[in-house]
């Protein structure tokens, strides 16, 4: 793991420094002790810190977009040919009734609906 991070301290801190974010990381208890020991070693010798730049770089944080979220809009109807969908259900059910009237009056029993429509 890089020091750095389980310090909380940027790459060109001193030993002050690294000897401070060991005493305020030993208090938040974030890591083990045995881990925060090594992050410390790590840091404080000069062999292992240049390993420690060299193979484990701090990257910095991705930032991250601030994209709008609009709610979802609400489920629509499909589009009627009549505004007024009571209206339209009156005349379906006139125009059933209709045929079920014509049906009744014509031989046989044939519908209107059975019929094709030519222009």
């Amino acid at each position: 793991m890089n020091p750095y991070t389980i310090l909380d301290i940027p790459p060109g801190a001193d030993n002050a420094t690294v000897a401070k974010a060991m005493a305020s990381a030993m208090k938040a208890r974030r890591y083990p002790a045995h881990i925060l020991a090594d992050a410390q070693r790590t840091l404080l010798s000069s062999e292992r810190r240049l390993l420690a730049d060299f193979l484990l770089p701090v990257l910095p944080a991705p930032r991250r977009l601030a994209i709008p979220v609009e709610p979802p809009l609400p489920p629509t109807l499909p589009a009627w040919p009549h505004e007024n969908l009571d209206e339209l259900v009156r005349a379906t059910e006139a125009a059933i009734a209709r045929d079920l009237a014509l049906s009744q009056a014509v031989p046989g029993g044939a519908s209107l609906s059975s019929f094709e429509v030519t222009p």
